[in-house]
């Protein structure tokens, strides 16, 4: 049994990060090596971390100063031990049997990607996000399907092998579409991708996020993202 290191990043995530912990411990597959990087939060985060880090030996606590999303990942990605990546938004959570129904598939289909169905959720309701249905597809095809708007580019939601996902190189700073960056690397990397119908990613939709409000600098970035 492969081991699957999940990194999540948080930034004053103390009304979120239990209910993503709380789904992590709880996943029917349990082989796992937990990384949680506090991205320098300011609240009551890093307590609540540390506390579960206490309560189970999977996990493990990085604190450093502020510097996005892209900068705990790549930390995250260094520290790594496991097989497999998912990487899990620290407002996010679990379905709890997504983990092993995504380690099923990467392993029958023999892939290096492997796409779970994703739920965008609130406070009042989830909602089933529609995408293209396939069993195995090639490199090529997978490039097709997200320049054509039929996947989506998030680095999270998928279980990805780890020796692809260190070829990924995104740029600092970007405060949009670094997802994009990594999604179109590893899907040249990869030999096969993979989907499983499952639904067990829960993407919150946060009223305060960044990206509802976007700035000059949200679009310069996505530029020099596409460009990169």
């Amino acid at each position: 049994m492969d081991t699957l290191s999940i990194i999540i990043p948080v930034y004053n995530l103390e009304s979120y990060i239990r209910r993503c912990l709380n789904s992590v411990i709880a996943q029917t597959y349990e082989k796992l090596e937990i990384i949680v990087v506090n991205d320098g939060s300011k609240d009551n985060s890093l307590v609540i971390l540390r506390e579960y880090a206490l309560k189970d030996a999977r996990i493990k606590v990085i604190d450093k100063e502020n510097g996005g999303v892209t900068s705990c990942r790549r930390i995250g990605l260094e520290q790594a031990q496991g097989d497999y990546v998912f990487f899990l938004d620290g407002d996010d959570w679990l379905e709890h049997e997504t983990l092993e129904r995504l380690y099923v598939c990467a392993k029958t289909k023999v892939a290096d990607i492997v796409l779970g169905n994703v739920y965008f959720s609130s406070d009042v309701n989830d909602e089933p996000v529609p995408s293209c249905s396939f069993e195995s597809i090639s490199s090529r095809e997978f490039i097709h399907q997200l320049a054509s708007g039929k996947q989506l580019w998030s680095l999270c939601m998928k279980l990805i092998k780890t020796s692809i996902c260190r070829k990924m190189i995104i740029p600092d700073g970007l405060s949009m579409a670094e997802d994009m960056t990594g999604m179109m690397q590893l899907a040249f990397y990869a030999r096969v991708v993979a989907k499983s119908d499952y639904y067990g990613y829960h993407y919150y939709q946060r009223p305060n996020a960044s990206t509802k409000s976007p700035t000059l600098k949200h679009a310069k970035d996505a530029l020099v993202a596409a460009e990169y």
